[in-house]
């Protein structure tokens, strides 16, 4: 069973709705992936530039189509573990789950038209 672990509270940056998991105690993976609800996770780090880039494109992607996703950032630095497992090898790295199934991934920054694009053809499967 992965775990996810936590160290830093929630940033007020950070738009309602989105979680930030930089680590969450007692946070199990395969809970957070069997959402119902398309779940897009972001790895990343604070060093990251393009990280930085990405962070804002993902906070409009969520306000924009509200309920209908779930977001979470995971920080690469203190999800190691984790982060070999899933063989996140370059950040950004996105991946959209539903139903415990990884529908989709991509590294690097997306576009805002993008992520929606592709987050809605998962929105409207069951």
């Amino acid at each position: 069973m992965t775990r996810i672990i936590a160290t830093r509270k929630w940033s007020s940056s950070i738009a309602i709705g989105i979680y930030l998991i930089i680590q969450i105690i007692n946070m199990n993976f395969t809970d957070l992936i069997n959402s119902e609800t398309p779940l897009l996770i972001d790895f990343y780090a604070d060093w990251c530039g393009p990280c930085k880039v990405l962070s804002p494109i993902i906070q409009d992607v969520k306000n924009d189509m509200g309920e209908k996703i779930k977001v979470v950032k995971i920080d690469v630095d203190a999800n190691q573990a984790l982060s070999q497992k899933l063989q996140v090898m370059s950040i950004p790295t996105i991946m959209v789950y539903k139903k415990g199934e990884l529908l989709w991934r991509a590294s690097g920054v997306q576009t805002k038209q993008a992520l929606i694009s592709k987050l809605n053809e998962f929105a409207t499967d069951n």
